[in-house]
């Protein structure tokens, strides 16, 4: 969405400027924007032959760039998705907010890791003196995972393999069309976007189990993408929560995932307000714009990230 954005005042105390509610576009997605208005003003969609050498180009491109980087894709990314990757477009205003929130020596989960893409920039944020765990369950992509990570030599991230819920054990696992999608629940049957092509099982594990076992180290920072799982995964961290006091999340805010799991928005905002954190979403821009009705709205449309951070003694 586009639109000025109206000055409100700053929340007390968070160093963080606000905005009224907008959602403008990020940097990265107005520049690919820009790049499709240009092609639309040379007419050459308009011809097969010039459709055809374009994407020839794109996809020589993208794997060029995927070669020198050292950075694979699942099958099935279109080569306008992986640029978006390459080239740093992808969630620019979430890779902002990482930038300014962690700092060497952290401990950090990255639930819902996917091919790396925000593990290597949490790998590289906190240094050899930190620790970054990165869980993901789909076989293929953990094994492209591990393959990233291994070319980019970031020795201070451990991989875990499993899905991360309310309690260990198996749990029916829906594999979607989309790589990165793939979610404990069947996210095809709210979602016209989503087509399941299999369904299987996975193991899972909860966050206050899995810590134990690493000594119960305090987490300072978690980004969980998860399609739908978030709100399992939250009741089986309450420990980690409960111990570490200056932990702040970044969370997906998906609705249609969110109905597959059974769980309302409303709820889902309440159990992240219940376990002590301001909740606020991250515009295009990089702002923090607490959640009201027209957001709510807006996100029927698209998925959201949510910076959740603790609550303020005084509030």
């Amino acid at each position: 969405m586009k639109g000025a954005p109206q000055e409100i005042a700053p929340s007390p105390g968070t160093g963080w400027t606000f905005h009224a509610p907008v959602l403008p576009e990020s940097p990265g997605t107005r520049k690919w924007r820009k790049f499709r208005g240009w092609v639309a003003r040379t007419g050459l969609e308009n011809y097969p032959s010039a459709r055809t050498v374009m994407n020839s180009i794109g996809e020589t491109f993208a794997r060029l760039l995927s070669w020198l980087r050292g950075f694979e894709f699942p099958a099935g990314h279109p080569w306008p998705t992986r640029l978006l990757f390459l080239l740093g477009w992808y969630e620019t205003e979430t890779v902002a907010i990482c930038k300014k929130m962690l700092r060497p020596g952290m401990v950090v989960l990255d639930i819902g890791a996917h091919n790396g893409y925000f593990t290597l920039l949490f790998s590289r944020l906190v240094g050899p003196s930190g620790r970054v765990f990165a869980f993901e369950p789909h076989e293929p992509t953990c094994r492209l995972l591990r393959r990233n990570l291994r070319r980019a030599r970031h020795d201070n991230v451990t991989v875990v393999p499993h899905a991360v819920a309310d309690r260990p054990g198996a749990a029916p696992f829906f594999e979607m069309s989309l790589a990165g999608t793939h979610s404990l629940f069947d996210v095809a049957r709210f979602d016209p976007h989503f087509t399941l092509l299999q369904q299987g099982v996975t193991q899972c594990i909860t966050v206050d189990e899995f810590l134990a076992a690493q000594g119960n180290p305090a987490v300072h920072f978690i980004k969980m993408d998860i399609e739908g799982a978030e709100p399992k995964a939250l009741r089986g961290m309450t420990e980690t929560i409960r111990r570490s006091i200056s932990l702040a999340l970044i969370v997906e805010f998906n609705l249609a995932s969110l109905r597959a799991a059974g769980t309302t928005p409303h709820s889902f905002l309440a159990q992240l307000s219940g376990l002590g954190f301001d909740l606020h979403v991250i515009t295009g821009r990089g702002d923090l714009v607490p959640i009201d009705d027209r957001l709510l709205r807006a996100a029927q449309q698209c998925p959201m990230n949510l910076l959740c951070t603790r609550k303020r003694s005084d509030s």
